[in-house]
């Protein structure tokens, strides 16, 4: 029996944590392509230096897109989500201002969210796409 135990407590780790990892069928995902004007954006005059120095920074950032970020689109504003996007400081070295939300185009990276170390749920202000993170240490 206690063997028993420890087996469908394993399977249900297992379980748990595969499911941990899908991404719902509605997942936006963000444009990797953008990743270089993501970058410019986040550094400024500083871009061509920080890019000679460490060249690895655009694989990560990429990777960061490809497997640790997604939006969902509701349909209705998800007013349940109470973190908003307006509740992180933007980090770029350019202002920014959002005239039309893209979810493609949108950078993550100007709010930091590459840095968050546990699963968030972030409402995009004035807008019915959330956006989920995965902890960069996973």
């Amino acid at each position: 029996m206690r063997h028993f135990k420890t087996f469908l407590l394993t399977l249900f780790t297992i379980g748990s944590v595969a499911l941990g990892f899908t991404q719902p069928k509605n997942a936006v995902f963000i444009d990797t392509n953008n990743v270089m004007s993501f970058f410019s954006e986040q550094y400024g005059d500083e871009t061509k230096e920080i890019y000679q120095s460490n060249p690895e920074i655009v694989d990560e950032m990429k990777t960061f897109l490809e497997t640790k970020i997604y939006l969902i689109q509701n349909r209705k504003k998800p007013n349940h989500v109470t973190t908003k996007l307006s509740s992180f400081p933007v980090i770029s070295k350019h202002s920014y201002d959002l005239k039309e939300f893209s979810p493609k185009n949108f950078n993550p990276f100007k709010y930091g969210l590459h840095q968050l170390n546990e699963k968030k749920i972030i409402h995009i202000d004035d807008t019915n796409y959330v956006v989920i993170v995965e902890p960069k240490n996973e």
